[in-house]
């Protein structure tokens, strides 16, 4: 076919295309070699569904990616390579890279570190300064020897909007890059004004905890977009919200709204802020835990925060006798919530074995605490050969329930240890032997 006429390489694509015209289907179905006949129009992809590879695979012409840069797919613009735009002109190139900014209502083109290089390599002979023609997290790598004294300002408030986690962190963008906002911005000392946290922007998520804390309470509504906080920064962070003079106000008046409005800041917050409040706080929790999950939250982000806002101190655990918080049913374990609202010792006294049983994995995919974890392999220390029965019986019954059971054992005891011996729990060797299969 790549032998023959053009009109009839171009009736081939069309018969292809009309099979199937969805974006993936015809990136998928048309040869590599005859995606130049392809309409710009159908390489607006909808979300999620361009295959990356493919389309690097393509022969694709200069004329086609110049007239088509600026309505493709932030899924297509996201397989940018140097090597798909070598045969280029400069003009083009900066086409491309063009469309690759953020733009209102489109979805962010998510680009690593070696197409945000590349890019600025392409461009820094011939570099704007409208700094928001460009990816933000190009903005990084661009030498501040090419920022114009008198546009330094704009090129710190575009570079706001980049995502400092990025970079490889040997490169140490973020202090470099505030020492130079600091000279731009004319900032001295730790205090940072609230015009000043509005230029940086994200950088705010690079900052040390003296700079945090003497900050403008503006800089919290900047930390809602980071993507992890220290520990020092965290402290920081509580140092200004405990303070009262936030637009929050003081801690013990909060309620479900304002916990909603802190956006994702209460996954970070510790005891010094959960202890002023115990209803609101299982209120917000029901709705706010299922969304962390939703979101694929880090495992030890989520074991982070339960282990901060359990609802009843350790020390007053033993002053509780009975199940007071209501028996747990299949109901409860279904709840998106569980297990709040019960601490350790009422999530021992409430969970019986014939319901840790039933509900085995759905119990432990929401389990994300060391102790609770203690409490659901003592439960099952009870039943363990029971499990090992099925295991003779029916096999797949025991793969699905012993990655559960396997979890829960890892997290308990380490058989690394030196107080570990399998004479603790003989029970459980079998199942160990299974740890590299799972």
């Amino acid at each position: 076919i790549l032998k023959a006429p053009k009109v009839v390489q171009e009736a081939f694509v069309k018969k292809i295309i009309s099979v199937d015209s969805s974006p993936a289907k015809v990136v998928e179905n048309v040869p590599d070699a005859l995606a130049t006949e392809i309409p710009p129009s159908l390489l607006l992809f909808p979300e999620g569904t361009a295959n990356i590879t493919a389309i690097n695979k393509k022969t694709w012409t200069a004329d086609q990616v110049s007239v088509s840069c600026l309505i493709l797919s932030p899924f297509v613009l996201q397989g940018f390579t140097c090597g798909t735009v070598k045969k280029m002109s400069k003009a083009q190139i900066s086409q491309l890279i063009h469309a690759c900014r953020p733009r209102k209502g489109r979805a962010k083109v998510e680009l690593k570190e070696p197409q945000l290089t590349c890019m600025y390599n392409l461009i820094r002979d011939d570099l704007s300064q409208n700094f928001t023609d460009y990816p933000p997290d190009m903005l990084l790598y661009l030498d501040s020897k090419n920022v114009q004294k008198a546009n330094c300002r704009s090129y710190f408030s575009a570079l706001g909007a980049a995502d400092f986690s990025v970079a490889s962190s040997i490169l140490n963008k973020g202090p470099q890059k505030f020492r130079e906002a600091r000279d731009c911005l004319g900032i001295s000392g730790d205090s940072l004004s609230r015009d000043n946290v509005e230029v940086l922007g994200n950088m705010v998520c690079t900052l040390d905890r003296s700079d945090i804390e003497n900050s403008d309470p503006l800089i919290l509504e900047n930390l809602k977009a980071c993507k992890d906080l220290s520990a020092s920064q965290v402290a920081a962070m509580e140092t200004l919200l405990l303070s009262g003079k936030t637009q929050y106000g003081a801690v013990n008046s909060w309620d479900q709204q304002t916990l909603e409005g802190l956006g994702t800041l209460p996954l970070y917050l510790t005891r010094n802020i959960w202890t002023h409040f115990t209803a609101t706080q299982k209120r917000f929790l029901k709705g706010f835990m299922p969304d962390l999950r939703i979101q694929k939250t880090q495992k030890w982000k989520l074991k982070n925060l339960f282990s901060h806002c359990k609802p009843i101190p350790t020390r007053f655990l033993k002053l509780l006798k009975g199940c007071s918080e209501g028996n747990i049913t299949q109901v409860t374990v279904s709840d998106p919530s569980f297990p709040f609202g019960y601490n350790q010792l009422q999530f021992q006294l409430c969970l019986d074995v014939p319901i840790l049983k039933d509900n085995l994995y759905s119990i432990c995919q929401k389990v994300d605490d060391d102790g609770y974890k203690s409490i659901i392999l003592n439960k099952l220390n009870q039943v363990t050969w029971e499990y090992l029965l099925l295991f003779k019986e029916n096999q797949s019954v025991l793969v699905v329930k012993s990655k559960c059971f396997f979890m829960v054992f890892t997290a308990a005891f380490n058989p690394t240890s030196s107080s570990y011996s399998k004479n603790t729990f003989p029970e459980f060797s079998v199942v160990v032997g299974f740890s590299g299969s799972f």
